[in-house]
């Protein structure tokens, strides 16, 4: 009868096999991981930090030039004062959103080395890394029945990062702003206050022009 996954992998624990190398990997985490992640967390909140003030003019910008628009358009008065005010309140919907996802990036890793500690909490959890061993040592005792591709699967398997790991990544205020779907999201709110800051601008010109000219 073929020893099952369980059973191959007790073999290779006490015949000092890869499982038993694997496993031992597995439980010995090195004394400087948790300095490598202080310092990754100090280095990305110095890169962080230098995002304050240019992410602050972008959010600032678009609601200046419709605080701006509103005051000439009620000044000068027309038929394209709604026009004026439509825009005006439109531009303060994603400078707002910015601003809020701004705060959360700034404060996510302050102070740096308490961020540091608890993200590394996160990843070095007991169940995780008990959960990642047990995925090792059942891909190390059936490695040798793989093809090369099907291995690289199954080894991409093993060592992926779980639901629960995610689960705790977006649950935690450190590290959800940094996520992919958050650092779109804020690339995105970044583009439309430019956006709104160009079409802004373009009809602040176009009423100071007018204006000017007399017309209206």
């Amino acid at each position: 009868m073929t020893p099952g996954p369980v059973e191959s992998s007790k073999r290779l624990d006490r015949s000092g096999g890869p499982g038993s190398r694997i496993g031992a990997l597995a439980q010995r985490v090195p004394a400087q991981a948790q300095q490598a992640v202080a310092d990754v967390v100090r280095i990305l909140a110095a890169v962080v930090g230098r995002l304050r003030t240019p992410l602050l003019v972008v959010l600032l910008l678009p609601v200046i030039l419709g605080v701006l628009l509103f005051a000439v358009s009620a000044i000068r008065g027309g038929a394209d004062l709604p026009i004026a005010c439509v825009l005006a309140l439109l531009a303060v919907v994603p400078s707002g959103w910015l601003a809020i996802r701004r705060r959360q990036l700034l404060v996510a890793l302050q102070p740096p080395e308490p961020a540091g500690a608890e993200i590394y909490a996160i990843f070095s959890a007991p169940q995780v890394l008990a959960t990642v061993k047990s995925n090792l040592i059942e891909v190390a005792a059936r490695s040798s029945g793989l093809g090369f591709r099907s291995l690289g699967r199954s080894v991409w398997k093993g060592v992926r990062i779980t639901n629960e790991m995610r689960g705790r990544a977006v649950d935690s205020p450190r590290l959800a702003p940094f996520l992919p779907g958050r650092l779109r999201g804020l690339v995105m709110l970044a583009g439309s206050c430019v956006l709104a800051t160009v079409v802004l601008g373009g009809f602040l010109v176009l009423k100071v022009l007018a204006t000017a000219v007399g017309l209206g």
